[in-house]
Parts: C-alpha cells; sequence; structure tokens
C-alpha cells in the first residue's frame, strides 16, 4: 500500500554520535522527506544527547580508542557480538539511549514512523513496541554492507538495507523477506545532481585535465598522518597526477599535511569538514578512502572508483569484500601495496573506466527518498494491532 501524497507525515529520525555516518543518514532521510512531503513535520534527535555526561564521554572516549589504537579489538568484539549471543544481548542494553527520552518524545510527536540509523536506538525503540509504549511503525536503517545482532529485533517494522547482499545475510537469521527493504544506504539528494568536472577543479585552483585523486576518511578524518610520506613515495613522484585531501574536523591532521605537503610537486588541495561533498567527488578520479558505508554509498552515487586502505576489522573489512566482490573498488593493506595499487590505477585508464562502470551499476542515488516511501508505504499498510511483537525470538539459527 502506498502513502497517500495527500497525507502529512510526521517522522521520528533517531541517530548517534559514534561514527558520522550514523547522522549522515538521518540527515539524508530528514533532507528527503521534507523534498517528498513539503508539509512533513520532520525531527532528527541524538539520542546519546540524553545520556548522562560521562557515560556519553566514555562510550565516545571508548569508540576513538578501539578504531585508532586497538582496532584488533574492536574487530574481535564485533566478531564476537556479530550473532545472537549473551555477550551481544549485554551489549545491546548498555544505555546509550534514554527510554524515558524517548518515550517522551514519542508522546510529544506522535509520529507516524520512528527511524533509527544507531544500533542503540534501534535496540531501545525495538523494546519499547515489544511492551506497547511505542505504537508508530518503526525502522532501522542499517548504514554498512554487513549484518550485526545489535541491528536487528524482531519488534523492528522494517529494516531499510543497503544492497541485495545484506537482504540476503538478514533472510538467514531468519528475517522475514516482507520486512526487508533494499533501497541503498540513505545519502543526500544533492548526489543525484550532474555537475561540471572541469569548472569545480578551476574553482579549486586545480587542473581540468590531470587526473585527480581524492582522499577522505569520513567527517572525523580518520585516514591517518601518514599519507604525506605515501604520496612522496619515489615510485608515485613521476606520475602526473593532483591530489584533493578532506581531512574533516582533524584540525590537527590538516595542519601536519599543510606543513609536510608544502613543498610537494604535484597540485595538492586540503580541506577540513566541508559540505561540498558531492563537486569534489565529481571532480575527481579515484577515492582513495576507509570503507566506511555512507562514504562508500557517495562514491558509488557519483559513479567513482576506490582504493580502499587499511579497512578497520569488523564491519570495514565488511564493506571491503562487498565493494571489491562488486569491482567497484580495490584495496590495499599496507604502504607498498598502497603505492603499487596507485600508481597502477593512475596508468591503467582502462582499469579506472571498468572499476568507474562497476560503482554506476550499484549505486542508488535516490537512496534517502527510496528509504522515506519504504518507511511511509510500511506505515500506511501496517497497523499497530497486527505487527507481531512480544516475547518472539528470532530463530535459533541466529
Amino acid at each position: 500500500m502506498r502513502y497517500s501524497a495527500d497525507r502529512t507525515p510526521s517522522i521520528l529520525v533517531l541517530t548517534g554520535n559514534l561514527g558520522d555516518g550514523h547522522r549522515q543518514a538521518a540527515h539524508a532521510i530528514a533532507e528527503a522527506a521534507k523534498v517528498l512531503y513539503p508539509g512533513a513535520r520532520i525531527r532528527v534527535v541524538d539520542v546519546m544527547d540524553g545520556t548522562h555526561p560521562l557515560l556519553h564521554r566514555l562510550a565516545q572516549w571508548s569508540y576513538m580508542i578501539w578504531i585508532t589504537k586497538l582496532p584488533w579489538l574492536y574487530g574481535f568484539l564485533f566478531r564476537r557480538t556479530q550473532r545472537d549471543s549473551l555477550l551481544s544481548r549485554c551489549l545491546n542494553r548498555l544505555p546509550l539511549c534514554s527510554s524515558r527520552r524517548l518515550i517522551r518524545l514519542v508522546e510529544e510527536m506522535k509520529p507516524t514512523a520512528v527511524v533509527s540509523t544507531f544500533p542503540s536506538a534501534s535496540a531501545a525503540v525495538a523494546r519499547l513496541k515489544a511492551v506497547g509504549r511505542i505504537k508508530a511503525v518503526t525502522a532501522t536503517v542499517m548504514t554498512d554492507h554487513t549484518s550485526h545482532s545489535y541491528w536487528l529485533h524482531p519488534a523492528t517494522d522494517r529494516y531499510i538495507v543497503g544492497s541485495e547482499h545484506v537482504r540476503r545475510l538478514l533472510q538467514d537469521w531468519p528475517i522475514p523477506d516482507r520486512k526487508i527493504a533494499v533501497t541503498g544506504i540513505p545519502i543526500r539528494p544533492a548526489f543525484r545532481a550532474v555537475y561540471d568536472r572541469e569548472a569545480i577543479r578551476r574553482s579549486l585552483g586545480l587542473s581540468p585535465e590531470l587526473p585527480t585523486v581524492m582522499i577522505m576518511g569520513g567527517g572525523g578524518g580518520l585516514i591517518g598522518g601518514d599519507w604525506a610520506r605515501l604520496l612522496q613515495d619515489p615510485g608515485l613522484l613521476p606520475l602526473p597526477l593532483q591530489v584533493i585531501i578532506v581531512c574533516g574536523r582533524n584540525v590537527k591532521l590538516q595542519a601536519k599535511l599543510a606543513r609536510e605537503l608544502a613543498d610537494y610537486p604535484h597540485p595538492v588541495r586540503l580541506t577540513g569538514y566541508v559540505d561540498n561533498i558531492p563537486e569534489l567527488m565529481a571532480a575527481s578520479d579515484l577515492l582513495v578512502t576507509k570503507p566506511g558505508g555512507l562514504t562508500s554509498s557517495e562514491a558509488l552515487a557519483s559513479g567513482l572508483p576506490m582504493l580502499l586502505y587499511k579497512p578497520l576489522p569488523g564491519q570495514e573489512h565488511d564493506n571491503a569484500a562487498y565493494l571489491t566482490g562488486i569491482g567497484a573498488a580495490v584495496q590495499a593493506k599496507g604502504p607498498g601495496e598502497f603505492t603499487a595499487q596507485l600508481a597502477r590505477l593512475l596508468t591503467e585508464p582502462a582499469q579506472l573506466a571498468q572499476m568507474k562502470s562497476c560503482a554506476r551499476l550499484y549505486s542508488r542515488a535516490d537512496s534517502a527518498e527510496g528509504a522515506v516511501r519504504e518507511v511511509l508505504d510500511a506505515a500506511a499498510s501496517v497497523s499497530p494491532e497486527n505487527v507481531p511483537v512480544g516475547k518472539r525470538i528470532f530463530a535459533a539459527k541466529a
């Protein structure tokens, strides 16, 4: 059943600030909803803002330590909790999302749908749905090309996923196919626009003709500090290229690279946190990045081939396997392999062209609009009284 265009929806979008991708997906959904339903009431809420300040800071500190200093520990915990287990159920109960605050938000807003782009929010919403405290349709937006127990809860009405690959993973739990919608990971509608590559390069002070390599690691700038050394490898210096490096909110990294690349023989454009990523990707021939779900989805929508460098154990390893599997990316595991892969891609335009075609083939530039439609269609067709809730659990296979 399609949601009537004459109706005015009210959508509560819940996110969290452990990783920038969750917030980006939430705001992409909100932006798309406002375009599709101009009179809609949309509210984006960071659920971690309502947690105890000490717990909030501890969670952020632990997350940053795990992914920057102890990635092996992060990967270990990810795999140990990927399937349903006592440990995964304990982690899902961590109070990163206040149930009391959620109930208050729902009572105030009376939403048509509650959409979660953050695992802890998905868990809290599902628990409240199961005991009847939330009557609205609930949807979880999964922001990686993998499955994990922290996203999956019996009382969730819809799962918005990024690919057919993830649909198959969820079916293996098993989750009913009627609950799964493949829309792509939600990205901003701006990625659907057509841009003038040469004009963008000129505006950045770059050559319209030179091959352009873009380096970025998400809004947090988590790309590491060894890029100056990598780019100054003797095997790369003779090659024609120019570089755009997006450091995100990592001000120290930007200052460090500015010093170290001051005498670099090729044009370099360094930026901090910017909102013109669609234009920068349109101006580039290759993206060097960590395989985050949002960044890689934006690259696919831009038809931009990817060189993946040092993915984190856990969801980034799974994302990398998906992206290399569809032919839109290649992966480098260390400095020597990075130099060899980059040199090969810069000197083999046919390879880049093939990767670009694969990226276009698997892109979903209208993913945010698709996610909004799927959520509201679920609201139009699912009556709260008919949604299976309570103590039902996934089959033993999970």
